[in-house]
């Protein structure tokens, strides 16, 4: 959870695992141990916050996809795209109509 916070808290940013490491005071193979423990990975952990604040973002409706993208440390929305739609199912597009719904 502290993982996630912390991603969470500048999902712009280009985390790295050693960047949480650093944050929390742990190592990097503690950090990582302890993730593997808790059945996850620094990856899983980084793409759900990345993800969860972009619906944030698109249900709010104030942002279009681009600055969606942008906002949640992707460079190339084409990329940002696949990935929301391999994570939610759905095109950011169709989220957004269904949320408006």
């Amino acid at each position: 959870e502290r993982v996630y916070n912390i991603i969470s808290s500048s999902p712009s940013r280009q985390w790295k695992l050693t960047d949480v490491a650093d944050h929390i005071f742990m190592s990097t193979s503690t950090l990582k141990r302890k993730l593997a423990e808790e059945g996850t990975s620094f990856s899983d952990i980084y793409l759900s916050a990345r993800m969860n604040q972009a619906a944030k973002l698109l249900r709010i409706g104030n942002h279009n996809v681009n600055a969606v993208a942008l906002k949640c440390g992707y460079d190339s929305t084409s990329y940002f795209i696949q990935c929301f739609k391999k994570y939610f199912k759905t095109t950011p597009s169709t989220f957004i109509k269904m949320a408006n719904h």
